[in-house]
C-alpha cells in the first residue's frame, strides 16, 4: 500500500446537493423548480454521481422542464403532504380513513414499500424535531410544509409512541418488501398502527403487572382458547411463552446479472412472480451495465414499477442499483420476443420439407408448437465400474 492513495468520501448534505444540482441545471439551459430539486437530492442519498444521473434523466424526460410532479412520477414518490396527512391518520387511530389515504397513493402511482418507507422517514423526522429542534430545523430538503406540521407532531406525541410508530414500521417494511401482494401488507400495517396508538406504554405496562391490576387495560374480554382457564378479576394472566420458531430454509439465489435476461432469471429465482410478469411484458430494455439499468416502459406499465425494481435490488444484491426510464426506444419486451421467437420457429419448420411431406400424407394435419430435442442425460461410470470392466 506504500504506493496507493486513499480516498475517504462522505456523503453530502442535501442542501448542498440541491445548490449543485441548481447550478448545473442552469449551465445546462433546463428549467427545474425547487421542489423538483429537492426530490432529486433526496433520492440521491448524500451521492453526488446518483443525483447526476437523476438529473439527466428528468432534464431527458421533462425535455429540458423539470416539474415536481415529473420527478415523482419518474421516481415513483408521493407528495410529502400526502405521506403526512396519511401519518395523521394513523397517529388519530383512524384506520378507515387510513387506508382511503393509502388507497388514493396507490391508485397515484406510489408503491406501498415506498409510502411505507416514507411514513418511517417522517417518523424520524418528527422525533429530531422533539429532541434536538434548532438542528432539525436547518435541514434544507424539508419542505414548509414538514417543517409546520412536523413541529405540531413534535408536540403532540410522545417518546413511546413515536418509538414504538418507527419499531413497527420497518418491520412492516420488511413485510412488504417479501409479501406476495404488497398493497395488502401495507393495509395490515397501517391497521396495525392504527390500533396501537392507544395501547400504553412499556413503561405503563411493567407499573400495571408490578401492581398487579388492570384497572388501565381494556375491559373488552379476551376470547379463550379450550385448554385456558379465566384469570381472577383484578390480576394480570400469565403470558404464553411462543412457540418457538424453527427459521426457513434459505436456498442461495444469484446477486449479479450481465444482461436484461439475467436480471428477469434472478427476479424468478428469488419467487417474486408479479416483478417478473411486469418486466417482461411492460419493459422495453435499452442496457444493462454495472449498478445501473436502462429501459423504457410500454403505454399501461405500472408507474412505480422502476421505483420498486431499483429498491429491490438492493435489497437482493447489497448494492445500489441507479434504475433510469428513457420515453422511447429500447428492444421489444421480453414476453413479445419470446412470441416473436415461436411464431418464427412455426414458420420455418412450416416451410421445411419433412414437415410438408407430413402434410401432404396427413390432410388437416397442424403444426402447434416447436420445441428444442431433450437429450438424453448419460449415466456417469463409477472409476471402480470403469477399471473392474478394463480389466
Amino acid at each position: 500500500l506504500s504506493r496507493c492513495q486513499r480516498f475517504d468520501l462522505k456523503r453530502l448534505d442535501a442542501s448542498l446537493l440541491m445548490q449543485h444540482y441548481g447550478r448545473i441545471a442552469k449551465l445546462e439551459n433546463a428549467e427545474i423548480d425547487e421542489e423538483a430539486l429537492r426530490m432529486i437530492a433526496r433520492a440521491a442519498e448524500g451521492s453526488v454521481r446518483d443525483g447526476l444521473s437523476l438529473l439527466d434523466q428528468a432534464i431527458a424526460y421533462g425535455d429540458g422542464v423539470v416539474r415536481a410532479e415529473d420527478v415523482g412520477q419518474m421516481l415513483g414518490l408521493i407528495d410529502r403532504a400526502k405521506v403526512i396527512d396519511l401519518f395523521d391518520a394513523v397517529m388519530a387511530g383512524d384506520p378507515a380513513r387510513a387506508l382511503q389515504e393509502l388507497a388514493q397513493q396507490f391508485e397515484g402511482g406510489g408503491d406501498p414499500e415506498t409510502i411505507l418507507t416514507d411514513m418511517a422517514d417522517f417518523v424520524h423526522w418528527v422525533t429530531r424535531l422533539r429532541l434536538v429542534r434548532d438542528s432539525a430545523m436547518m435541514d434544507g430538503a424539508r419542505t414548509e410544509s414538514e417543517k409546520t406540521r412536523g413541529v405540531v407532531f413534535a408536540e403532540k406525541l410522545s417518546m413511546p409512541v413515536l418509538s414504538r410508530a418507527w419499531q413497527m414500521l420497518l418491520k412492516g417494511i420488511q413485510e412488504t418488501a417479501t409479501a406476495s401482494n404488497p398493497m395488502q401488507s401495507a393495509e395490515m400495517v397501517l391497521i396495525r398502527l392504527a390500533h396501537a396508538v392507544d395501547l400504553p406504554s412499556a413503561d405503563e405496562l411493567a407499573r400495571i403487572a408490578k401492581s398487579g391490576t388492570v384497572e388501565r387495560l381494556p375491559a373488552k374480554p379476551q376470547p379463550l382458547r379450550s385448554d385456558q382457564t379465566p384469570a381472577p378479576q383484578g390480576s394480570l394472566a400469565p403470558a404464553l411463552s411462543p412457540a418457538p420458531q424453527v427459521p426457513p430454509t434459505t436456498h442461495a439465489a444469484p446477486t449479479s446479472f450481465s444482461d436484461f435476461a439475467g436480471l428477469v432469471k434472478m427476479v424468478a429465482e428469488r419467487r417474486d412472480v408479479k416483478l417478473k410478469g411486469e418486466l417482461e411484458r411492460f419493459v422495453r430494455p435499452i442496457s444493462v451495465a454495472e449498478g445501473r439499468v436502462e429501459f423504457a416502459l410500454e403505454p399501461h406499465a405500472p408507474p412505480g414499477l422502476p421505483n420498486e425494481l431499483m429498491r429491490k435490488l438492493e435489497a437482493w444484491t447489497g448494492r445500489r442499483h441507479i434504475v433510469t426510464v428513457a420515453r422511447d426506444g429500447g428492444d421489444e419486451p421480453l414476453l413479445k420476443q419470446k412470441k416473436s421467437a415461436e411464431a418464427n420457429a412455426l414458420l420455418e419448420a412450416r416451410s421445411h420439407p419433412v414437415v410438408q411431406a407430413i402434410f401432404q400424407a396427413f390432410p388437416g394435419a397442424e403444426l402447434m408448437s416447436v420445441r428444442e430435442p431433450q437429450l438424453p442425460t448419460l449415466p456417469t461410470l463409477d472409476p471402480e465400474d470403469t477399471d473392474e470392466e478394463s480389466r
